[in-house]
């Protein structure tokens, strides 16, 4: 009885299907079909999800084993948790566009109103159909190219798995009939929450330095705790406990498959290509964040308040999106002296040379009283600091 080992074994799969509506699922809603369009200077956004299409079938195989010893005045406790995690699945975001219109209010705020119908002539003063979105200025937005498969296929089989190791010991020691002490360490690795298999491209360099080695994984996640439990007095009703620790979060996986996508060999994945990228072919366009500098044909389009719509803006995606889809043809073998951040010129969400995961600081001490009459009075002091937050420091 003073020897126990516990051991668990837990299977869990994720699916799911994040696909756009339909006349079948939302008859005549507005914006069915266009691009996310979201409306400068109000909380509207209509059409299809930046976040869709997607879907995922996500996989977890975890083992636990636990191993109780009691010696003598010491309970002690080994364990290990070992996860292997494969998944895949598509994430086909911003498609066919994830765009920002100016709102007829936010256009009569800056424009005269004798200019209004010169400039915006078939400007709608209520929105009612999928024509009056079309015809709202067209203020900047990215478009979504390349292959929705995550991850991308650039050493797929690496990718796509995660594997998770935790190990701890710890003592819980008696070491006087009032007074346990406990105390522990444990271990923490996850072998794929960064992309350790690319190395930045010579274009990051002005960001990053001389050193575009991979971001490397953490080795050094180790979790120790301490705590007490004093039992004051020889009436039995006093305790005083405290304890303090640190305790390692993970990585949310998905923030690491658009990187890979940006710094992965030409026709990895799929990225935002901004709307820089592509050429105007409408003339008389006249940029009004400029002062009404005409924006000429064969040059970028603009991200500001200019004369060109949003329908005008889908029209030039369809007719040069092959194009820039054929710039991402991917090479056969992959080839690293060419990626997608080369062509493209942005990125987004790349990670730092070192991106250590959350963890916490934390720790409390109480003191406790039994009253009598079936009371207790407790009274703690808790505190948890937690950093490298996705939002910062708290």
């Amino acid at each position: 009885p003073s020897l126990v080992n516990d051991f668990r074994f837990n299977y869990t799969y994720w699916q799911n299907r994040n696909l756009f509506a339909d006349e079948e699922v939302c008859p005549g809603c507005l914006g069915l079909g266009l691009a996310q369009v979201s409306i400068s200077g109000t909380n509207i956004t209509l059409g299809n999800t930046s976040n869709a299409t997607q879907g995922r079938d996500l996989r977890r195989f975890t083992f636990l084993n636990t191993l109780s010893w009691q010696k003598g005045t010491h309970r002690l406790r080994f364990g290990t948790e070992l996860e292997y995690a494969p998944g895949t699945g598509f994430w086909g975001y911003c498609d066919p566009a994830c765009a920002t219109v100016a709102s007829p209010e936010f256009v009569r705020a800056l424009v005269p109103a004798q200019l209004i119908p010169v400039f915006f002539p078939n400007l709608p003063s209520v929105i009612r159909t999928q024509q009056d979105i079309l015809n709202l200025p067209f203020l900047g937005g990215v478009v979504g190219v390349g292959d929705p498969a995550q991850p991308p296929a650039y050493n797929i089989d690496q990718a796509k798995k995660n594997n998770r190791i935790r190990l701890f010991a710890q003592d819980t020691w008696k070491v006087k009939p009032s007074f346990t002490l406990n105390y522990g360490l444990a271990w923490n690795f996850e072998s794929t929450l960064v992309n350790k298999d690319l190395d930045k491209p010579a274009l990051l360099a002005p960001l990053y330095g001389s050193d575009l080695s991979p971001t490397e994984n953490n080795y050094k996640n180790f979790s120790p705790s301490v705590g007490f439990a004093w039992n004051i007095g020889s009436d039995n009703k006093t305790v005083l406990r405290g304890g303090a620790g640190v305790y390692w979060d993970t990585e949310l996986l998905w923030r690491r498959l658009q990187e890979r996508a940006f710094i992965g060999p030409r026709g990895n994945g799929r990225i935002q290509y901004p709307e820089s990228g592509f050429i105007n072919t409408f003339p008389g366009i006249i940029d009004l964040g400029a002062g009404g500098r005409p924006v000429a044909v064969g040059s970028p389009v603009v991200r500001s308040l200019t004369t060109m719509t949003l329908g005008q803006f889908q029209q030039i995606v369809a007719a040069q999106l092959p194009t820039v889809t054929a710039l991402l043809a991917p090479s056969n073998p992959p080839d690293l002296s060419v990626r997608n951040i080369q062509f493209f010129k942005s990125g987004a969400q790349l990670y730092p040379s070192e991106y250590p995961v959350q963890r916490s600081y934390q720790m409390s001490l109480g003191l406790q009283r039994d009253l009598g009459h079936d009371m207790v009075l407790a009274v703690d002091f808790v505190r948890r600091v937690f950093v490298n937050t996705l939002l910062g420091e708290l």
